[in-house]
């Protein structure tokens, strides 16, 4: 999950940041019917307040980045770059909006594209993808732990 709208919780009073995710579980909860329990801060920018969130969400970030939020180079780039950066254990992030600060318009066709043909690859070579959850379950993490630098 994430914040509602994409702003730095940093910016943001603690108030504002408790109903950025209040809006963010009720939306989610009403589609899947699931409260969602995985938080990711935009930007992976958090204050000293976000810690009481650990109370109710375990906190997710991630190990490989790859600039896909960039329109230059299309797909093949973000593809070379998944496949030259990829190393066991990563949670790799990527975004499906172009109408972030600083993202590209285009910017989720050409990720959307070059995931496909980066899981087809994947596929191929007998990579094994988790959840989020299930990995965690995995390495043992306890609800108060935090995972992904």
């Amino acid at each position: 999950m994430h914040n509602y709208v994409h702003w730095a919780n940093a910016l943001m009073t603690p108030r504002k940041v408790r109903k950025q995710l209040q809006d963010s579980v009720k939306a989610i909860e009403n589609i899947i019917g699931v409260k969602p329990v995985h938080y990711r801060p935009p930007w992976g920018i958090i204050n000293i307040f976000d810690l009481f969130l650990l109370k109710k969400f375990h906190l997710i970030l991630w190990s490989l980045m790859v600039g896909d939020w960039r329109s230059r180079g299309g797909k093949e780039r973000i593809r070379k770059k998944l496949f030259s950066k990829i190393s066991s254990k990563d949670i790799i992030l990527l975004h499906d909006s172009g109408h972030t600060f600083g993202a590209h318009h285009n910017a989720p066709i050409y990720m959307l594209e070059a995931l496909g043909e980066f899981l087809e690859e994947c596929k191929r070579r007998e990579y094994l993808f988790l959840r989020i959850d299930n990995k965690m379950k995995l390495d043992g993490l306890r609800k108060h732990d935090h995972y992904g630098f």
